[in-house]
């Protein structure tokens, strides 16, 4: 419970410190730069730069948790679309949809991610895309696994003989019984999903703090006194 606490907590500090406050944390100030914690105006001190640590890590998080959420949310819809739909149908559309769910698991999942990321382009957006596909295919096997044990159970046969079309058995009759290992799966994905991001994200993280290292020291080589300047 504690944890629970603790973690909600965070988040809500995360996700509302910027929308209460205007924090700038890519403000930097070469005066106050590698200040020690605890510092006055600096509760994490700052970075090279002057930049403080606190907004910088408040920033950060926010934007991490928006992107896991969305990436957890695009693998556990379209997998959970897949897994339901070939569970329920059988036959050759199970047969199919899972040879393209092997074909996709034949590939390591930062791997593909790169790959979708260069094919769609840069952008924090579109690597939440390419993450949630990669993986979707946990989510489409656990939840056609959870649907060939359920759609058996007699209250399935009982919804049947009282007129009930495939599609209103699916949603509304066999959906509720599988979110319980999907759910367990989406919150393990979270974690994996910031990571995958990050790692993603990598290259295009060390090219921006190279120009922003160049930017200021170009900034503080450049003469600020019109006198100097002459």
């Amino acid at each position: 419970m504690a944890t629970l606490i603790y973690l909600a907590a965070l988040v809500v500090a995360v996700m509302a410190v910027p929308m209460l406050l205007a924090i700038d944390p890519f403000k930097h100030s070469l005066r106050d730069s590698l200040l020690a914690p605890l510092s006055p105006g600096h509760l994490l001190g700052t970075d090279q730069f002057g930049r403080d640590v606190l907004l910088r890590l408040v920033d950060g998080g926010r934007a991490s948790l928006a992107v896991g959420f969305g990436a957890v949310a695009i693998a556990t819809s379209l997998g959970s679309l897949v897994g339901l739909v070939a569970g329920m149908r059988g036959d050759w559309v199970d047969r199919v949809l899972m040879r393209l769910v092997d074909v996709e698991l034949a590939f390591p999942g930062i791997l593909l991610a790169l790959i979708i990321v260069t094919i769609l382009g840069p952008g924090l957006e579109k690597i939440a895309i390419a993450v949630g596909i990669g993986g979707m295919p946990r989510f489409a096997r656990i939840v056609r696994g959870s649907v060939l044990s359920t759609k058996h159970e007699l209250f399935i046969e009982a919804a049947r003989s009282v007129g009930a079309s495939d599609a209103r058995v699916a949603l509304v009759h066999v959906l509720p019984q599988v979110l319980g290992p999907v759910i367990t799966i989406a919150t393990f994905g979270l974690a994996t999903a910031i990571f995958s991001i990050a790692g993603s994200c990598s290259r295009q993280t060390c090219s921006a703090t190279r120009c922003a290292t160049r930017s200021i020291r170009d900034s503080s080589a450049r003469p600020t006194d019109p006198e100097a300047a002459r």
